[in-house]
């Protein structure tokens, strides 16, 4: 529950280091305070979501990382949404 209220820090560090921090607790509880990380203002923040979304692995994550693909405009994020989303898929 700490690490979920954190996900919503006002502190922009706090996110980015309890996002980080998911990853290596992947537990489905977290998954929807860190799709609400993808719209962060801080890039690092939305990297270290899509990370820790990965760790967790959610029957939707495809989906709302394609969606928030479409809204993301740093060049460095969308690179690594594509990775993301490519991982798995056959060659």
């Amino acid at each position: 529950e700490a690490l979920v209220k954190s996900l919503a820090s006002p502190h922009s560090g706090v996110r980015y280091w309890c996002a980080q921090i998911a990853g290596t607790f992947p537990d489905p509880v977290l998954t929807e305070p860190l799709y609400r990380l993808l719209d962060d203002a801080n890039a690092d923040i939305r990297v270290a979501a899509i990370t820790a979304l990965d760790m967790i692995a959610p029957a939707d994550l495809k989906d709302r990382l394609k969606a928030a693909l479409s809204r993301e405009a740093d060049e460095y994020v969308r690179d690594f949404y594509i990775q993301v989303l490519e991982e798995g898929e056959p060659e």
